[in-house]
Order: structure tokens, then C-alpha cells, then sequence
């Protein structure tokens, strides 16, 4: 055993420049026009496939989720309050989640993918769904309605945003409430919410201030206090509805849709400041929705609902690198996008001295 393991690590280093390492991401966007959801390939920005609305009995996609293992996808019909559950590996429906008439909103898988969270504004409550079963296991009442949803990395805590009445943090072991924050002037329908790497802050997207029915706004929540004293800030600018919020690999900024004026703003996490915006032409935006940044931390995927297009930018530098066509990936108003997490098993190639054999490694194997 110790000679063939050597044996593939030398084969391995002396034949590494003809080796081919698979490591692009697969990303899921829906599109809300058609009633599909577009498989991309981000290493060619080419379209693996279409899920059509007849293979994944769609009826108006929007927000979508997915397990930590990337195995499978969970999107939100909007039109028939039904959530479609889809086996990545084939890209075909496994069943339909039914929870008409409900107005669901948002949904957030678990850190540890046993459960899916998914909030329903019609019926006050978060249905937790198991990834097992595919079936609702239980309900967590509210008593106002829920907007978003999102999860603590580290601590067993779910915050969920209320539709004008603020945010409830509650235990995901005991389904119990731990507080609620409602500080005066602070939320009003908060549709994302993302937590900080290191789980001390919470960034809430209102999709309109307290003050005003166009203007949205950006809160921030003090997330190791759990209290809303001098805990809370607000990020002061003029915003026009901030639909999609993504944290980068390094936990270092927020990059936010701004779909009112067609720009991009990201936000400094060390100073809860915005930093930088992409403007409509640096971006090509046309009514940016989703947006999503692959695990590398290289590029931001932004959807254009307008143009039905898919923006890419260099995340180092903030510019465009390529726009993914309609006719390329066959969208058509494209709302939100995800990505197949990728800590997945890589695929080595070593073509020209295995006779065209494959191995596959998982990211974290060791040869001892």
C-alpha cells in the first residue's frame, strides 16, 4: 500500500504540468421571464444546460438556496407560494414544497444542511424544512410577517427579519425566541440579511427606510450583544432599494445591488462604511437584482433584470470583466444567483500517463 501511494505521489509531481485541476463553480440563476433556471459554468462562462419550467415545475423563480454540499437546490415559485427541490447532480425536480396561498419570501439553508429555512409572510411563521426528507418537520411562529432569514456560522441562532417590526433572533436546537431588536427608525422590510465570518454583526437590506416608501436603507446589528443600545449603526446614504447582498470569501466587504439607480456599492465590514461604487456604465448594469461572488473571491456575478444579463467584475479591482449575453446563457429577467459551494471532490486528470483515466481526490485528502 505504501509503494502505490508513493508511486501516485511521484506520478502526481512529475506529471503535474499536464495535469488538468477542475475547480469552477457551477451557478444557478433563475430566471423569473420563462420560468427556467440557467446553468453556467464560471471557468467559461459557457451554459451547462436549462432547467425548463416543465422539469423543474417553476412558476415564477426568484430567491433559490443550497446545501453546504452543493447536492441540492431549493428555489421559491412566487406565483404558487411552492418551493421547487432540485438534485444538482442531475438537474432534475426530486418533489414541489406546496404552501399555497402563503406569500413566501426568503429562504436559508443551515450551516450544517439538516434544514432549510423558509419564511412565509402570509402565514406569520418559518417553515424548517428537513434536507432529508424534503418535508416540514416544524413550524416557528411569529406573530408579524418574516422578510429574510439567515444563520449564525458558529452559534446555533437564526435571525429573521420582520416586515416593519424589526428582527427576531431565535435558538435553531430549542425553536425559541432569544430577543427581539426593534430600535425606533432602524428596519422596515429588511428582504436580506448576511452575517459577518466571525458572526458579531448582522447587515440587513431594507428595501425602504422607515422614513420613506422609495428609499431603502442598509442596518447593522451588533450580533454578540444581541441588544439594541449602542449596538446598532446605520450606514448613511441614500439608497434605492438594495435587492441582493453578498460577503466576500475574506469577510472584508459587502457588495450590494443598488437596482433604484443601477449601481453596484460595497461596504468596508471593519468600518460599516461604503468604500466604493460601481457606477450603471462601469457594470452595464440595467436593474441589477442577485448577486453572488464565486468561493475564490475572484469575480461578482451580478443579474441584470433589465437587459437579461449576467455582469461579471473583478473583485480585485472592481471593473467589468466579460457580460454573459441572453442569447449566451439563455436568460430572461434573471432575478437571483448561487453558486455550488466549492468545496467539492476535484477531478485530476493526469490525460497523457494513465491512459485517460480519471482520479478524483477530495480538497482535503493527504497522502502520509
Amino acid at each position: 500500500m505504501k509503494k502505490a501511494v508513493f508511486i501516485l505521489r511521484v506520478l502526481i509531481f512529475s506529471f503535474l504540468s499536464s495535469t488538468t485541476l477542475v475547480f469552477a463553480q457551477t451557478a444557478y440563476i433563475t430566471n423569473n421571464g420563462d420560468n427556467s433556471v440557467s446553468v453556467i459554468d464560471t471557468d467559461t462562462n459557457t451554459l451547462i444546460t436549462t432547467i425548463t419550467q416543465a422539469e423543474g415545475l417553476f412558476n415564477s423563480p426568484s430567491r433559490l438556496a443550497i446545501t453546504p454540499n452543493g447536492s441540492t437546490l431549493y428555489v421559491k415559485n412566487s406565483n404558487d407560494d411552492s418551493v421547487s427541490v432540485i438534485n444538482t447532480s442531475t438537474n432534475k425536480l426530486i418533489k414541489v414544497i406546496d404552501y399555497a396561498p402563503s406569500t413566501l419570501q426568503n429562504l436559508s439553508v443551515s450551516p450544517d444542511g439538516l434544514e432549510v429555512y423558509i419564511a412565509i409572510a402570509g402565514t406569520h411563521q418559518i417553515s424548517v424544512v428537513s434536507t432529508v426528507s424534503n418535508t416540514e418537520i416544524d413550524t416557528i411562529p411569529l406573530g408579524v410577517a418574516p422578510g429574510s432569514v439567515a444563520f449564525a456560522r458558529n452559534a446555533p441562532k437564526a435571525y429573521i427579519g420582520l416586515i416593519n417590526d424589526g428582527m427576531d433572533i431565535y435558538n435553531t436546537v430549542t425553536r425559541s425566541l432569544i430577543t427581539n431588536l426593534n430600535p425606533p427608525n432602524f428596519f422596515a422590510d429588511p428582504g436580506n440579511l448576511v452575517v459577518s465570518l466571525d458572526d458579531t454583526r448582522v447587515y440587513a437590506g431594507n428595501l425602504r427606510a422607515y422614513n420613506s416608501a422609495n428609499i431603502g436603507s442598509i442596518s447593522v446589528v451588533n450580533a454578540t450583544s444581541n441588544t439594541e443600545l449602542t449596538s446598532f449603526s446605520s450606514i448613511p446614504e441614500n439608497l434605492s432599494q438594495p435587492v441582493g447582498m453578498a460577503l466576500t470569501p475574506s469577510g472584508k466587504s459587502i457588495y450590494v445591488t443598488n437596482i433604484g439607480d443601477d449601481t453596484v456599492f460595497i461596504i468596508d465590514t471593519t468600518t460599516n462604511q461604503i468604500t466604493h461604487t460601481i457606477s450603471q456604465s462601469e457594470g452595464q448594469f440595467d436593474l441589477p437584482f442577485g448577486i453572488a461572488i464565486t468561493a475564490d473571491g475572484t469575480k461578482v456575478y451580478v443579474a441584470n433584470r433589465g437587459s437579461s444579463t449576467i455582469s461579471i467584475i473583478n473583485l480585485e479591482n472592481n471593473t467589468l470583466l466579460n457580460t454573459i449575453s441572453q442569447a449566451e446563457g439563455l436568460f430572461n429577467d434573471p432575478q437571483f444567483i448561487v453558486f455550488v459551494p466549492e468545496n467539492q471532490p476535484v477531478e485530476i486528470f493526469l490525460q497523457d500517463y494513465l491512459k485517460h483515466s480519471r482520479l478524483k481526490f477530495s480538497p482535503g485528502l493527504q497522502f502520509n
